[in-house]
């Protein structure tokens, strides 16, 4: 996988998205525009391929070109070169990083030599002609498929939820035959997943409500739809700040996957947008608030939750946190283009530290960020989107948010919030040690749907950036968490 794709998802998503929606025509000639210099500019990134690139024989070449021929094996584990030869576009779609030395030696020869009355000289410029024409037709080929789009071979999006759909449905269920929806719009988030908020009329009961469907597969109980339903149901009746789940629907056949419907809570999104990196708001009052929630939940009992939810780590599967170290640093390795010293000393770090891990359980969220939030008044007004929820160490929580709570209050503060609320006080090797383990379990899972993009599974531009943009700003975090840990400047 390469440059190449990310950019030809990102050409596919404004092609398909955008284009159709802009009206006027100097704005089409923008989108078009955009396209083509991303694709000219991904051709050029791209390898060319070892047929292209070796379709030249140095024997017919002169003798002082014969050692620039390039190997045509590939850079073992890495996407790209590290150190591109070319800082800007080249003129000539045949440049290329690993046939630029030939190319310019080449050129030079040409240019110089007295080839066209020589018969010898005239078979090593046709050679040297027809390998440059072949790497030009081969990046030409990846121009055109990035300019139009590859087809992705499995995993694309359902369609919308449709109003008519969930309204019948509503009506059959709440035996509301003259129920109506009055009001339906769609919220940004989520790759895959779908939240809708509306409004009914005609019906006894809450009235505004939002639903949220998973993709189809993810009907099982022990992470979709139905885990979430039981989680949420569990934490409202014991006073967390979540919305009052009201139905949840398991068949992937009535909206096209699992869905559950809850009731609308008021408040808003502490940030400006859903996206992971978005800067928190100065606020020590609302991570305080956070702080609360979280004690709260861990203190929420287990019964009626076994069986419905996982356990990432499992004793009753011969598990321990160690092991889980262990299966972490091999799911890194499988899944990483490079190495990184910021993840290998992450797990050393780890390794050396997993006895301060006691043997506590409870209810974690583990995306608890400001994104999965709403608050009024510096707040919080509910928690929400339990997919990723579990039964495992309270402390799991507390390392998740750490990195964007130490930009909103003291670390100490928060803990102590978190203490005067019920919650159990975590050392600091604890936190450490869940802060980095938060990190890299996050890093697996994250490169996992960057590895499916890689091998075509999708080719839309939300999954592009998980590649392009996430994964190295995560490791980055990492290393920020690590240097701090082991204090290097």
């Amino acid at each position: 996988m390469s440059y190449l794709r990310y950019l030809t998802a990102v050409n596919t998503s404004l092609r398909e998205a955008v284009l159709p929606e802009v009206a006027s025509g100097r704005g089409r000639d923008a989108v078009n525009n955009a396209i083509s210099a991303l694709a000219a500019i991904a051709a050029q990134l791209e390898r060319v391929s070892p047929a292209a690139l070796g379709q030249i024989n140095g024997l017919a070449l002169p003798e002082a070109l014969r050692n620039l021929v390039p190997a045509t094996a590939p850079d073992a584990g890495l996407d790209a070169p590290l150190v591109l030869a070319l800082s800007t576009p080249a003129d000539d779609f045949s440049v290329n990083h690993a046939a630029l030395p030939l190319l310019s030696g080449g050129a030079a020869w040409l240019a110089s030599a007295p080839w066209p009355g020589d018969a010898a000289g005239m078979e090593s410029a046709r050679a040297l002609l027809a390998w440059e024409s072949a790497m030009r037709a081969d990046a030409l080929a990846r121009l055109r498929g990035a300019e139009q789009g590859f087809a992705a071979d499995i995993g694309q999006a359902d369609g919308d939820i449709q109003p008519a759909a969930l309204a019948a449905y509503l009506r059959e269920k709440l035996d509301a035959p003259n129920l109506e929806i009055i009001s339906f719009r769609f919220l940004a988030g989520g790759r895959r997943r779908q939240t809708v908020l509306f409004e009914l009329a005609g019906a006894a009961g809450p009235t505004r409500l939002v639903i949220q469907r998973e993709p189809a597969e993810q009907a099982t109980t022990l992470n979709g739809i139905g885990m979430q339903f039981a989680v949420i149901r569990t934490l409202h009746e014991a006073g967390v700040k979540v919305a009052r789940p009201v139905l949840v629907e398991l068949s992937p056949a009535v909206l096209g996957g699992p869905f559950l419907i809850a009731e609308q809570v008021g408040g808003a999104s502490p940030v400006p947008s859903m996206d992971y990196w978005c800067a928190p708001p100065k606020s020590p009052r609302l991570a305080a608030s956070l702080a609360r929630q979280f004690a709260r939940m861990h203190s929420v009992s287990l019964d009626g939750l076994e069986g419905v939810v996982q356990r990432f780590v499992d004793p009753a599967r011969g598990e321990s946190w160690l092991s889980e170290v262990a299966a972490l640093e091999a799911q890194l390795g499988a899944a990483l283009h490079a190495p990184s010293m910021a993840v290998s000393a992450a797990l050393a770090w780890m390794r050396a530290h997993v006895a301060c891990v006691d043997d506590v359980e409870t209810i974690v969220h583990n995306d608890a960020l400001l994104h999965n939030v709403l608050a009024e008044d510096e707040e919080i007004t509910a928690i929400l989107d339990f997919e990723f929820a579990h039964i495992g160490h309270p402390f799991e929580d507390l390392g998740y948010v750490r990195p964007v709570v130490e930009q909103m209050l003291p670390w100490a503060d928060f803990v102590a919030a978190y203490v005067e609320a019920g919650g159990r006080r975590p050392t600091q090797e604890q936190v450490d040690f869940f802060t980095l383990r938060s990190i890299l379990k996050l890093l697996v899972q994250i490169l996992y749907v960057r590895n499916a993009f890689d091998a075509g599974h999708a080719n839309v531009a939300a999954l592009a950036e998980i590649g392009a943009s996430f994964v190295p700003k995560l490791i980055s975090r990492l290393a920020d968490q690590v240097n701090g840990i082991l204090q290097v400047k």
